[in-house]
């Protein structure tokens, strides 16, 4: 090997070492304003997760979910699915969602996959699924699970027809923390209850889009989900 020859230091190296010393001396170069004083508090990164949470899903309610969003979708929030009236491409393995306010959103019919058996009804005489229901969710790619808010899992542990919905015992106390549900297209999925930080939300996760390939439409902001058979 030649000998090595030392090569003078670059502007940009001895920038660098001056600002580190003036930090570390501190002598008053440096506005103190950007430096984090003796005083200063960091905040956890908990509490910044939950910042994040909050800002995620703002927004986002009940009142919300019967209204604008019902409209945008063309459905009714929680009603029964009718297979010839609205949105009736939920009959197929094709699904159409919508982008709002930089969210994706889409409706799915869904009814709780065990039998409802009314009171005082043996179960072997009325061994039979509750009704689809109209279920609008906010997809969140990052969330292992889905969730439905407490409204809606009532709404699909009720009974088979709106006439007899004021017959139901159904309450909170019998919501379950998790149940298995049926899509319009045959899979079975687990839908956990939401946290308090999206107690009114539905929340799509990655559980039940693993069953579907995700097409998107940015110009139109739409989106199709065709689940796989």
């Amino acid at each position: 090997f030649g000998a090595y020859e030392l090569k003078p230091k670059s502007n940009l190296q001895m920038n660098v070492e001056e600002y580190l010393a003036v930090t570390t001396k501190g002598d008053g170069l440096v506005d103190e304003g950007c430096l984090p004083g003796d005083n200063d508090s960091l905040r956890s990164t908990d509490a910044a997760a939950d910042d994040d949470e909050i800002v995620r899903w703002q927004g986002i309610d009940s009142s919300y979910l019967y209204g604008d969003l019902s409209e945008q979708l063309g459905v009714t929030y929680l009603a029964l699915h009718t297979p010839n009236g609205e949105n009736n491409n939920n009959n197929h393995t094709v699904v159409q969602g919508k982008i709002v306010n930089h969210r994706w959103v889409i409706n799915l019919a869904l009814r709780r996959e065990a039998p409802v058996v009314p009171p005082g009804v043996p179960m072997n005489d009325a061994y039979h699924f509750s009704p689809f229901r109209n279920i609008i969710f906010v997809i969140d790619t990052a969330s292992p699970r889905s969730y439905l808010s407490m409204e809606a899992m009532l709404a699909l542990c009720s009974s088979t027809s709106e006439e007899e919905e004021e017959e139901d015992n159904v309450s909170t106390a019998t919501i379950p923390d998790v149940m298995d549900a049926e899509l319009k297209t045959g899979h079975v999925v687990a839908l956990f209850l939401s946290p308090s930080q999206t107690a009114e939300v539905n929340v799509l996760g990655s559980n039940i889009l693993k069953l579907a390939d995700v097409a998107t439409n940015v110009r139109d902001e739409e989106f199709l989900l065709t689940f796989l058979e």
